[in-house]
């Protein structure tokens, strides 16, 4: 048996109370009926478990196939006071570097990546060891920060009463692959399945400690982080040296407009203000602002193809209550980017937004964009 969609409604049983009259049919008095029980409503029907019953195939990405690759990174170190932990005594950041001076390793045979690069006061060098194969990790709607141009697959839902949903299609989960290293403070994601063939994107991150041996205690030292799209860039020889063409992101907040004649690209940042409404599930019901941003810009393709656009335009913050006018602001900020595959197949970059003051956007510091021809 199955259910059409998911319900959304108990299901109540019907009573039905009968009484009889007395066995003479006269005038005798009918005996009293017995109490009527109070009904019960039965228990509420839930999903106990999933079943993945189709999937999109999707091609092999650069995270599954053997190379090293440039990357277009965002990197920061930091090093900390041994004592006050808290105080930074220097900061190397890089801010966007496309390219940058790191690279990745994909060593698919033992599920590993390799992240290694050139900082000012030292070469650093991190080897991760993911699982064997990827897995359903997360459900991930922030579409801006992730290509979902082919995941595409259907659950069927099994109810708490025996039955199961037909297969419901979901299009913006991600199949993703995370990697587990064996230093304890350490984080790192590669997405191995991206619906895209020649760019993905990851982040890393690690602290490092140190004890002073007077006390014996052990306080943060360093601490190292990094977001970074990479891939096979389009050869300058394998460029178009004519034509138009447009990308976009999964989501559609991001449009690349190339002129490849004029070697020129176009960039249109339009990401929607809104108010979202909480469902209570991470702590109670509510609403959460978005802050959205439009923004838009133009730069030349470099002999390298690559690009770094500079972006002009306005962020809109969202009344909480509805009743008063988005709060406009100027921001400015950059794409910086480079067409990936044969004949520019795909293109992929981070952008980064700041202030009037020029302090950086929360969440927007470095955020990966992969776009596909449209």
């Amino acid at each position: 048996m199955t259910r059409q969609g998911l319900p959304t409604c108990l299901l109540l049983a019907a009573t039905t109370v009968l009484s009889a009259c007395g066995a003479d049919g006269g005038g005798g008095v009918a005996s009293s009926p017995p109490p009527v029980p109070t009904p019960t409503a039965p228990a509420p029907i839930v999903v106990v478990s999933q079943e993945l019953v189709n999937r999109t195939p999707l091609p092999a990405s650069v995270a599954t196939i053997a190379g090293t690759y440039d990357t277009i990174a965002w990197v920061s170190k930091q090093t900390y006071d041994l004592k006050t932990s808290g105080t930074v005594l220097s900061a190397d950041v890089s801010g966007i570097a496309s390219p940058s001076p790191f690279k990745i390793t994909v060593d698919p045979a033992n599920h590993a990546f390799t992240l290694a690069g050139q900082f000012s006061d030292g070469r650093v060098q991190r080897t991760y060891v993911g699982d064997s194969g990827p897995a359903l990790r997360s459900t991930i709607s922030s579409n801006q920060y992730y290509g979902d141009f082919g995941n595409q697959f259907d659950i069927n839902y099994h109810f708490s009463d025996g039955t199961k949903s037909d297969p419901q299609h979901h299009i913006q989960d991600l199949f993703i692959a995370e990697t587990h290293s064996a230093a304890p403070d350490s984080s790192e994601l590669f997405h191995t399945e991206m619906g895209l063939r020649y760019v993905s994107y990851g982040n890393w991150a690690f602290d490092e400690y140190a004890t002073e041996q007077a006390t014996g205690t052990r306080y943060l030292s360093q601490s190292t982080s990094a977001t970074f799209v990479y891939g096979e860039h389009t050869p300058p020889s394998d460029l178009p040296v004519s034509g138009m063409a447009s990308y976009a992101d999964a989501g559609r907040f991001l449009q690349l407009d190339a002129d490849f004649g004029a070697r020129s690209v176009t960039a249109y940042l339009d990401y929607p203000a809104k108010i979202i409404l909480t469902d209570g599930y991470d702590g109670g019901e509510g609403t959460q602002v978005q802050v959205g941003f439009r923004a838009t810009g133009s730069a030349s393709i470099s002999s390298a193809a690559g690009f770094v656009i500079p972006l002009s335009g306005t962020s809109a913050t969202p009344d909480p209550a509805g009743t008063l006018p988005d709060a406009v602001a100027p921001v400015t900020g950059s794409f910086a980017g480079a067409f990936f595959g044969p004949r520019a197949a795909e293109a992929g970059g981070l952008v980064s937004l700041v202030d009037a003051a020029g302090k950086s956007i929360s969440d927007w510091t470095a955020v990966p964009f992969l776009l596909e021809h449209k």
